[in-house]
C-alpha cells in the first residue's frame, strides 16, 4: 500500500517543471508523448487522491474540543 501525503506545491512543481523542461513538439513536428505520459501520471495521482478515503477513524472528542476552543476565541 502506497502512502501519499498530499502536498499541492510538490505536484504543481512537477507539472511546471515538466512543462518548462520538455518541449511540446519534437523533430519533424512530432508530438512529445513522453511529456504527455508524465503529465498524465501526475494528474492521475492527484485525481486518485481526491476520491480516496484515508484509512483512519476520526476522533470526534478531539474534533469537538477543537471546535469549542475555536468558538471561545
Amino acid at each position: 500500500m502506497n502512502i501519499y501525503i498530499l502536498n499541492s506545491g510538490v505536484h504543481l512543481k512537477d507539472i511546471i517543471s515538466l512543462h518548462v523542461a520538455l518541449q511540446d513538439r519534437l523533430e519533424y513536428d512530432l508530438i512529445n508523448f513522453r511529456k504527455l505520459v508524465q503529465l498524465s501520471i501526475t494528474f492521475r495521482t492527484l485525481t486518485n487522491l481526491q476520491v480516496s478515503v484515508p484509512p483512519v477513524q476520526p476522533n470526534h472528542d478531539l474534533i469537538n474540543l477543537l471546535t469549542v476552543r475555536e468558538r471561545e476565541n
